[in-house]
C-alpha cells in the first residue's frame, strides 16, 4: 500500500511541476500575441495613413489626368466654353496684383485725387458709395 501512496504522491508532484511548465509556456505565448496584436495596431495605423495619403494623392493627379477641356487646350472653340470658364479665361491675365490702392489702380497719382474725383462724380465719399450699393 505504501508504495502506491508514495507513487500517487509523485505522479502528483510530476503533474504540478508539468503543469507549472504549461502555464510559464502559455503566460509567454500570451505575452508574445500581446506584442503582435501591439505591431499589427502599429501596421494598420500606417496602412490607414497611407490610404489617406494615397487618396489624397490620386484626387491631385485626376486634375492632370483628365482636365476640363477648354479652348486653351483643345480644340473645342471659344464660343463652346461655359461662360464662367471664358471670362475666367480671358481676364485671368488682367488679374495681376500691381500693389498699388484701389484710387491708383485706376490712373489717379494719390488716393485724394481720387477722392476728389469720386465725390465730383458720384455726389459721396468712396465709403458711403460702398454702405449704399451693399444694402
Amino acid at each position: 500500500m505504501k508504495e502506491q501512496v508514495t507513487d500517487i504522491s509523485k505522479v502528483l508532484q510530476d503533474m504540478t511541476a508539468e503543469m507549472r511548465l504549461m502555464r510559464e509556456t502559455i503566460n509567454q505565448q500570451y505575452a508574445e500575441i500581446a506584442k503582435l496584436n501591439r505591431n499589427i495596431e502599429a501596421l494598420n495605423r500606417q496602412i490607414s495613413k497611407k490610404d489617406e495619403e494615397n487618396a489624397r494623392l490620386k484626387e491631385r493627379l485626376s486634375k492632370y489626368e483628365k482636365p476640363k477641356k477648354n479652348s486653351s487646350n483643345s480644340s473645342t472653340p471659344p464660343s463652346k466654353e461655359s461662360m464662367k470658364d471664358e471670362i475666367v479665361r480671358r481676364t485671368k491675365s488682367l488679374c495681376k496684383p500691381s500693389g498699388k490702392k484701389p484710387g491708383e489702380q485706376s490712373g489717379f497719382n494719390s488716393m485724394s485725387t481720387f477722392r476728389r474725383a469720386f465725390i465730383t462724380k458720384q455726389k459721396c465719399t468712396p465709403s458711403e458709395y460702398r454702405k449704399r450699393i451693399s444694402r
